[in-house]
């Protein structure tokens, strides 16, 4: 079954599945709020099938109040210093964060070479 199929079927378990009396629809707003996230970030994760699908109510969307409050309990722990197996989280972010400098440190030293290059290519044909 492909990814798209998954996620068309699993949002229709989700509509089919009873609210509970008193249960509240939150706007976009709202949830950007509580999640801390852009709009456009939120897309992409119910596209991906990582935050619940919105419901539509007369083409505006809205999420259950208790499916992103159960979301966001599912996310991990934040380790800090000091707990039991922080220093081996915490040293293979840094790894991680760093490659990610270094790889954007890079991807910006051949933009700007390429930037000179046509630039140069540019004068040589107005000569």
């Amino acid at each position: 079954m492909q990814a798209s199929n998954i996620v068309v079927e699993k949002s229709r378990q989700i509509a089919e599945t009873p609210v509970s009396e008193g249960e509240r629809l939150l706007g976009k707003a709202e949830v950007c709020h509580r999640v801390g996230k852009t709009f456009p970030t939120i897309w992409e994760w119910m596209q991906k099938g990582k935050f619940p699908r919105a419901r539509d109510n007369h083409g505006v969307p809205g999420w259950l109040d208790s499916e992103v409050s159960a979301w966001i309990r599912g996310l991990p722990l934040k380790p800090y210093k000091g707990d039991a197996n922080a220093s081996e989280a915490n040293e293979s972010s840094i790894r991680a964060s760093e490659a990610s400098v270094e790889s954007r440190r890079r991807a910006a030293a051949k933009t700007r070479r390429d930037n000179v290059r046509a630039r140069s290519r540019k004068r040589g044909k107005a000569a």
